[in-house]
């Protein structure tokens, strides 16, 4: 169970890195103050929590499939109605996409498919 949650909690951290990455990159953003902001990792944080919901009860590569999107399309929802980003949705889902992978990567890395 703690290996799970340290799996949740680097997952997140790690993907926020990425999408700062991706947002200083794309759209010339301050890089430090995206990755080290509390509210942008608690949510990114939240968000992976859905992993170890998702990946043991959905199978093969369906699983991953359906982490990749989940963790795509929730913040970029999040992103727009209730933080009012307003960049146009190619930009929040590509994005946001870049953390889902990389979340993805993390979690998988630490734990695979265990889960709650």
């Amino acid at each position: 169970m703690l290996q799970i949650i340290a799996a949740v909690v680097l997952a997140g951290i790690g993907g926020t890195i990425a999408n700062s990455v991706a947002v200083w990159q794309v759209l010339g953003a301050d890089f430090v103050p995206l990755a080290v902001s509390p509210g942008r990792n608690g949510v990114a944080i939240a968000v992976a929590a859905c992993l170890p919901f998702i990946l043991p009860r959905v199978p093969g590569v369906w699983g991953w499939l359906f982490g990749l999107v989940v963790l795509t399309v929730v913040p970029s929802l999040l992103a727009r109605w209730v933080f009012h980003f307003h960049a146009p949705w190619e930009h929040l889902l590509l994005l946001n996409g870049v953390y889902a992978l990389a979340a993805c990567l993390i979690y998988g890395a630490i734990v695979g498919r265990k889960g709650l």
